[in-house]
């Protein structure tokens, strides 16, 4: 929908790009348009005349489908609905209307099967229209050695570090990540804290003290990080997927998550897990992977962990498209 998104090309591997209105092409009238939500709410019909389907998925929180398509909605998390206070406003008004699409019936195709469980719970969606696909790390995430020229540009080089992956909210449970951090160094901790994300909502003080930030960086630059870390620390309060750490396994970076929510359904036995709010337990661990011989642990178990592939996921949401067509 390349009204969506002004000037970004359409994905090269699209069967259709929608068309789009007359008005888009006018600036004046396509942001009085936009700003009234009169070209989102024609896709639906827009595409219905241009190609039909028997079943819409709906993109993030577009919430109009074709007449007499059904309805697929992408289940991550049931958070916002549960925990509103970790997400914005914005965020809480679309997983509202996700939910009401899927109380009207919609199938459900979640990222992992605590996500459906969640779907199932909170939402009350029934299991015969829900469907697990989850994500996997993209095939650019192999074992190797860091690119040595990439570490030299972010001052990372020969400097042993620990790794986050993630934006700056409230659910990634980062204060608590910091303080942790902070008790290790004072036992003697000699490796810093490398935070790669971008953006946050409640965003805490991160930078300081032996912890390193990076926003925006491409995926070139997160496959060295990966490489040369020596963990990946992710003590998240609640994820649905957690692709951070299936990312950093499928590199041979070892992982320290936390027991809440899809986490261990992640890791498996790629890793370890801590509780999300005992600071102390996650100090020990970074204490002991400076000292070498948890690091060496945690990777040959990263090694070892099944890989999981984008097309066991696109087979699962086949699978969903054909039940609820028939």
């Amino acid at each position: 929908v390349p009204a969506a998104h002004p000037g970004a090309p359409p994905v090269p591997e699209a069967a259709l790009v929608l068309a789009s209105p007359w008005y888009c092409g006018v600036p004046l009238v396509r942001r009085a348009a936009s700003t009234a939500g009169i070209e989102e709410r024609s896709r639906s019909a827009r595409l219905a005349a241009e190609a039909g389907c028997d079943v819409y998925h709906h993109c993030g929180v577009q919430p109009f489908a074709p007449s007499g398509a059904r309805s697929v909605v992408t289940v991550y998390d049931t958070t916002a609905l549960e925990h509103p206070e970790w997400h914005t406003e914005q965020t809480v008004r679309y997983s509202r209307i996700e939910a009401g699409l899927l109380r009207a019936g919609a199938g459900a195709l979640a990222i992992s099967k605590w996500a459906a469980d969640r779907a199932a719970a909170v939402i009350g969606v029934p299991p015969g229209r829900i469907e697990v696909a989850p994500g996997a790390a993209d095939d650019i995430f192999t074992p190797g050695e860091p690119d040595a020229a990439v570490l030299e540009r972010l001052g990372l080089a020969g400097r042993g570090f620990l790794l986050h992956v993630g934006n700056f909210v409230p659910r990634k449970n980062i204060p608590m990540l910091i303080e942790a951090f902070r008790q290790a160094c004072l036992a003697g901790l000699d490796l810093d804290l490398v935070m790669v994300g971008q953006g946050g909502w409640k965003r805490p003080e991160v930078a300081g003290g032996g912890v390193r930030v990076f926003e925006g960086l491409p995926d070139g630059d997160l496959l060295a990080l990966y490489r040369g870390a020596a963990a990946l620390l992710a003590p998240s309060e609640c994820e649905g997927l957690g692709l951070p750490v299936l990312e950093a396994m499928a590199c041979g970076c070892g992982v320290v998550a936390s027991d809440a929510a899809a986490l261990p359904e992640t890791v498996g036995r790629g890793g370890i897990l801590l509780p999300p709010g005992d600071a102390s337990a996650w100090s020990a661990s970074m204490l002991e992977i400076g000292r070498g011989g948890l690091a060496w642990e945690l990777r040959a178990m990263a090694r070892e962990a099944p890989r999981r592939t984008w097309v066991a996921a696109a087979s699962a949401a086949c699978e969903l498209y054909r039940r609820i067509a028939e």
